[in-house]
């Protein structure tokens, strides 16, 4: 006799000893030099029953419970070779075969399935190698020394273990057996319509239904389920919805029960006026609810509490890039002006409040360096924009000289004038912007009205500014609490002038380009 590790076979009943009995077994491993051959019992052929003690509960009391998992197999049983050999000139066992279920033979679809096929695997590792687990068992005796083995190296429970050895003697040591199996777990994301003559409506029943279930009358709900008439006439409802938002959601349930439920009118004056449908004839709100929220998928419910522009504004998934069609440095630039968030005063009488000032910034759209900015009193235009460009053009020893301050030489080598601006619509419509463009711009473009997305690095360099000197400066503010009301501004705190302000804003943009903001063969220490 030749028993092969894997090997499957059927056990006949034994009259003259019956030291093991009727069921199918599986071969672990054959070892002939200990006459021994390790199987485990996959199946018994006959229940034994257990000796129940105490009293027999009655049926009256018998809670309904859920199904209890199967139980673990695997325990080794270290037959004789020779009483196998009997058995087996005696016709009393029989090799098998078992089939597996066409299911493990398909590819693995889920990514989540294979995150858990690949951890059994390596967890099961030692299991899975024929020497290693036959010279476990031999040296321990048993499972345990390559069951604390496992648990120490994939750092899994004995429980995990143990089942998955159960699920390998169950259908057989090889990888394909720990396939995860969630294939009978409920099927997610599958409809479960109460069509008539099919599934019943789920859930816990009314008060009612359960006294004439008791008395052995079934009463049908009030309230049928989902069916999938009534899921179809909800999606055609609601597509006829034609708005650029859909209303909320108690309108929305009315429009489609309008729609798609309202079968009877009444005539009245020569006009027909709709009869409310009975109930159990249309769908409650919960349900319509339910089927929207399922058959639509998220980003469109998210599309449909929003206009369009406000979605790809704030809410749409960041997928491209702010230096797609830029050849490199120098080629595209940026300019965008803010209100500061601070107050500042006269550098004539510090006594006057002059207002919250303007600031231009001109960033490099290829390095996200900040190549100039300008500070003023008047509201954004050309004329202010020009001296931005100057700004960013001008020898930084020039700017500091006439502002007052000491340069920080943060770009090497200056920067020249760039190929195409991006700017905002007001700056682009100018006619002395397209008279300056056409001696020095060879491009200008603009983004459209209320999408400041398309330009988001300036809006981007704003905001780090703002944040850089809300906690140092007295009178700054922050815009953002401003909104919500929750800090008050304070005129009377500020303290700088307008020059003193541009000396702190060269400070922050030239830390900016020296540590986090423009790429770094651009840019250069200062002695």
């Amino acid at each position: 006799m030749d028993l092969i590790s894997n090997q499957v076979f059927r056990l006949l009943q034994d009259t003259s000893t019956g030291a093991y009995p009727a069921g199918i077994y599986r071969v672990v491993f054959d070892e002939t030099a200990i006459n021994k051959t390790v199987c485990v019992c996959i199946q018994l052929t006959s229940e034994v029953n257990a000796i129940q003690s105490g009293r027999r509960k009655n049926d009256k009391t018998k809670h309904p419970r859920k199904k209890a998992p199967a139980a673990l197999i695997g325990n080794l049983l270290w037959m004789d070779r020779d009483y196998l050999e009997r058995l087996e000139s005696e016709k009393l066992l029989i090799t098998v075969e078992i089939e597996r279920e066409p299911i493990y033979f398909i590819p693995i679809g889920s990514q989540k399935d294979k995150r858990i096929f690949s951890e059994r695997c390596d967890a099961m590792k030692d299991f899975l190698d024929f020497i290693k687990m036959k010279e476990g068992i031999l040296m321990h005796g048993g499972l345990g020394g390559l069951v604390r083995e496992t648990m120490k190296r994939a750092k899994v429970s004995r429980t995990f273990v143990y089942r998955q050895w159960s699920t390998l003697c169950q259908l057989g040591i090889s990888q394909i057996s720990l396939l995860p199996r969630h294939d009978r777990c409920g099927a997610p994301n599958v409809s479960r319509p109460c069509d008539t003559g099919g599934r019943q409506k789920a859930g816990r029943k009314t008060r009612t239904q359960r006294v004439a279930k008791a008395h052995g009358v079934i009463l049908p709900p009030k309230q049928p389920g989902m069916s999938t008439e009534w899921r179809a006439a909800i999606m055609a409802a609601d597509n006829q919805i034609k708005t650029a938002v859909k209303p909320a959601m108690p309108k929305r349930c009315t429009l489609i029960l309008d729609s798609a439920f309202v079968k009877r009118y009444r005539q009245e004056n020569g006009a027909l006026l709709p009869i409310d449908p009975k109930l159990g004839e249309y769908p409650n709100n919960r349900q319509i609810r339910r089927v929207l929220e399922v058959e639509v998928p998220r980003i469109q419910r998210l599309l449909q509490k929003t206009t369009l522009g406000h979605f790809k504004r704030t809410l749409r998934g960041l997928i491209a890039r702010n230096w797609k069609g830029v050849s490199g440095p120098g080629h595209t630039w940026a300019i965008d002006s803010t209100v500061g968030d601070i107050y500042l005063r006269s550098s004539l009488n510090r006594a006057w409040i002059v207002g919250r000032p303007i600031v231009y910034i001109v960033v490099d759209v290829w390095s996200t360096a900040v190549v100039g900015f300008y500070v003023c009193l008047t509201g954004p235009s050309w004329n202010t924009a020009k001296v931005s460009l100057f700004n960013s053009v001008a020898d930084p020893t020039l700017q500091g000289e006439l502002w007052g301050y000491e340069p920080i030489l943060s770009l090497n080598p200056f920067p020249t004038m760039c190929y195409k601006l991006l700017c905002d619509r007001g700056e682009y419509l100018s006619k002395a912007a397209s008279l300056t463009a056409a001696e020095l711009i060879p491009d200008m473009a603009y983004t459209p009205p209320y999408r400041p997305d398309l330009k988001g690095l300036v809006e981007v360099l704003h905001r780090i500014e703002k944040d850089a000197q809300f906690l140092f400066e007295p009178g700054a503010m922050d815009s953002r609490r401003a909104e919500f009301d929750l800090r008050k501004s304070h005129p009377e705190e500020s303290a700088m002038t307008v020059r003193e302000y541009v000396e702190y804003l060269h400070l922050i943009f030239g830390n900016y380009n020296l540590t986090v903001g423009a790429d770094p063969i651009l840019t250069t220490c200062a002695d």
